[in-house]
């Protein structure tokens, strides 16, 4: 995912006015840096150096990487499942509910259902399911 970030945000900064300053990654963290009081007051940008260290697209680490995630996400995970199960669907919870920012100890994802479809290839649909202490849930179709 890391490589994909990079050549996204990437190709997105090339779609801006010529004259805006940002055109890279490494602009981006360049200038977190040199804005770090202002652009990141309680967070660092680990995951911005780790994907700008990266290769590209083309790198035989992603593509080999990728070929691994979408043959065992779908024909020896989904395809499987859904084989030997005799399903037609596989419906589960989209995602935990949102959750504050905890500036101490971060972020509380514990996981969702989209990764494997989404890996794959596969289509996966998420509706509104409801509230749980008020905040939002999902449920996917996959």
């Amino acid at each position: 995912m890391l490589y994909e970030f990079k050549a996204g945000v990437n190709n997105f900064l090339t779609t801006l006015p010529a004259d805006f300053p940002i055109k890279s990654l490494k602009d981006v963290i360049d200038f977190n840096k040199m804005n770090a009081s202002t652009a990141m007051p309680f967070f660092g940008q680990e995951i911005l150096e780790i994907a700008e260290a990266k290769g590209g697209l083309d790198e035989k680490e992603y593509l080999e990487s990728l070929e691994l995630m979408k043959r065992l996400a779908g024909p020896e995970g989904i395809d499987k499942i859904m084989n030997e199960n005799k399903l037609d669907a596989i419906i589960a919870p989209s995602g935990s509910p949102s959750w504050t920012i905890d500036l101490i100890n971060g972020d509380h994802f514990t996981g969702g259902s989209s990764s494997p479809a989404a890996i794959s290839g596969y289509p996966n649909i998420t509706i509104p399911a409801g509230f749980v202490h008020g905040l939002p849930v999902g449920i996917s179709f996959s």
